[in-house]
Formats: structure tokens, sequence, C-alpha cells
């Protein structure tokens, strides 16, 4: 009997032995899958962060940029504005001279056209600064100009008519081709930019 209990005593001590290896390997794979979770739970909380974070400064980003192109398109309205109130009241002044400012502008440019035979049409704002003794003058000193009778309504300066090519020398015109060729430089001048 004692052989028995030998026996028995030895069978429980490797059952005790192989259940405390198995209770301590599975404490290990514990442990393991819970550090392996933990560091997969702290990664994807640092994920989820950082995302959060990234979509809060792609935000400031976004709204920064809009703040820029509402500044800058607001710089561009006032320099348009400025040019606009530019050549809007060199217009006006253009279409307010005087006779002698008129006939000045347009002997400037009759000497271009020397001995060549035109018509002439006034626009409604110059023909009427030009009084009948200047116009009889003007005949006298252009005589291969015809001088017509039409105007063109509401418009300062004059069109030269040679056969089926009209030089257009309306003010308005000459204005806005000139802003169209200088703008960008004269904006530059004006708001000090390179």
């Amino acid at each position: 009997m004692s052989d028995l209990t030998g026996l028995r005593a030895t069978i429980l001590e490797q059952t005790r032995q192989k259940g405390e290896l198995k209770l301590q390997a599975a404490k290990e794979q514990h442990e393991l899958t819970y550090r392996e979770r933990h560091e997969d739970l702290m990664a994807a909380k640092e994920a989820s962060r950082q995302r959060g974070v990234d979509k809060i400064i792609n935000h400031y980003q976004r709204e920064e940029q809009k703040m820029f192109n509402r500044e800058r398109q607001s710089l561009l309205e006032a320099k348009q504005s400025t040019l606009t109130t530019l050549f809007r009241s060199a217009l006006d002044q253009m279409n307010q001279w005087g006779e002698q400012e008129h006939i000045a502008f347009l002997e400037n440019v009759l000497a271009k056209y020397d001995g060549q035979s035109a018509t002439l049409i006034f626009g409604e704002l110059t023909g009427q600064t030009l009084s009948t003794e200047m116009l009889a003058h003007l005949t006298t000193k252009y005589p291969q100009i015809t001088f017509s009778d039409e105007i063109i309504a509401n418009k300062g300066g004059f069109i030269l008519s040679q056969g089926n090519v009209d030089d257009n020398y309306l003010y308005d015109v000459l204005v806005e081709s000139i802003r169209q060729q200088q703008s960008y430089r004269i904006s530059a001048q004006i708001f000090n930019e390179v």
C-alpha cells in the first residue's frame, strides 16, 4: 500500500506541476494578450486623437486660406475700384475739355494724316464745344478733311474715316484702350507693387 500511496503522491505531484505549468502558461498568454490589446487600444486611441488633431488643423488651414482669399479679393476690388475711378475721371476730364483742348488734340491727330483725305465725324460732346468760326478755320486749314454734319450721340472725341477704315478717337474708346494696355503698370505704380 505504501507503494500505492507513493505512486499516488507522485501522480498528484506531477499533475500539480503540470497544472501549475499550464496555469503559468495561461497567465503568460493572458498577460501577452492583455498587453497586445492594450497596445492596440492605445495605438487606436492615438490614431483617433491624431485624426482629430489633423481635422482641426485642416479646418484652421482652410479658414486661414479663406481669410487670405477674402483679403486678396477685397484688395483686388479696391484696386479695381480705384482704377475705374481714375479712368472714369480721365474720361470725364476729356469730355469736359474746352474748345482749345479739343482742337489741340484734333490737330495732333490730323498731323499724322498729313495730306491724306478723310471724313471726320465729331462726338456730340466735342462738337458742342466748337464754334462756327473754329469749324470754318478747321475746314480752311485741313481742306483734305471732310467735316461731317453727322454727330455721335453722347460721345466726346471723333472718328476719322478713310474709305472703309475708321480710326476711332472717341475718348471713351481711347481711355478703355489705355486701361486695357496699362492698368497693370498703373496699378503697380499706384499701389507701390513690383
